[in-house]
C-alpha cells in the first residue's frame, strides 16, 4: 500500500511539472500575421509636427515588439505584446489593439505619443502591409521594410 502511495505522489508529480512546462510557452498572445515584420516610419506623425522618418518598428512572432531610433541606433520602446484584440478584418485591412509591457531600462516612446510603462496602442494594417499605430489619437504611419532580393551568383 505505502508502494502504491509512493508510486501515485510520483507520477502526480511527474504530471504536475509537464503541465507546468506546457504552460510556459503558451504566455505570448496570437498575432495577426499581417502584424509580423520590419516596417519604416513615414516622415512625420499625424500631429503634421513630430518628425519620426528615424522610426523603424519590428514586431515578432512570439509577441516582441520595438520601436528605435535607425538613423543613431538609440532604443525607442520594446517589450512584450501581452494581448492581442482584433476589432475589425475584412479583405482590404485588420484593426485593433495591443497591449504591451515595455522595458523600463530604454523607454523613450515618440516624443507626440504620451505613453506609460504599460499601454495600450491601436492598429489597422492594410492589404498592401502598411501599418498604422496610434495613441491619444496620433497616428504613426509605416511603411514596409522591404529587403531586396539578391542574387549572389
Amino acid at each position: 500500500m505505502r508502494r502504491l502511495s509512493r508510486v501515485l505522489m510520483a507520477l502526480t508529480a511527474i504530471t504536475l511539472l509537464a503541465l507546468a512546462m506546457c504552460s510556459c510557452g503558451t504566455s505570448s498572445p496570437s498575432l495577426p500575421a499581417q502584424l509580423i515584420g520590419d516596417w519604416n516610419c513615414q516622415e512625420t506623425a499625424s500631429d503634421g509636427v513630430t518628425d519620426t522618418s528615424f522610426y523603424h518598428l519590428t514586431i515578432t512572432e512570439d509577441g516582441y515588439f520595438s520601436i528605435f531610433d535607425q538613423a543613431a541606433g538609440n532604443p525607442g520602446i520594446m517589450g512584450d505584446i501581452k494581448s492581442v484584440e482584433v476589432a475589425e478584418e475584412n479583405n482590404r485591412y485588420i484593426a485593433g489593439s495591443l497591449t504591451i509591457d515595455f522595458n523600463t531600462e530604454d523607454f523613450d516612446p515618440p516624443f507626440c505619443w504620451n505613453m506609460e510603462e504599460k499601454d495600450t496602442l491601436e492598429f489597422k494594417v492594410s492589404s498592401e502591409g502598411h501599418v498604422q499605430l496610434s495613441h491619444n489619437d496620433i497616428i504613426l504611419d509605416f511603411d514596409p521594410d522591404i529587403v531586396p532580393d539578391m542574387d549572389l551568383e
